[in-house]
């Protein structure tokens, strides 16, 4: 497992073809989208997510994740 810490506004790059950048952080939960193209699936908690279709041919998710700690 990789841990990475991320602001608000950055991204991260997986490879070439996916791009997954912080839209918000409250206190327990963060916001994340992710560009990726159709044929790499999204599985999120063993359930495969369902993208929004871009005009260039792209998937888009949008995730909040909630944290274990409180």
């Amino acid at each position: 497992m990789l841990i990475l810490t991320r602001r608000v506004g950055e991204t991260i790059y997986i490879g070439d073809s996916i791009c997954l950048t912080v839209y918000d952080k409250l206190c327990y939960h963060v916001m994340l989208g992710v560009l990726a193209p159709p044929s790499v699936p999204l599985i999120v908690n063993g359930v495969k997510m369902r993208g929004a279709a871009l005009g260039d041919g792209t998937s888009f998710y949008l995730l909040t994740l909630l944290s274990q700690d409180r």
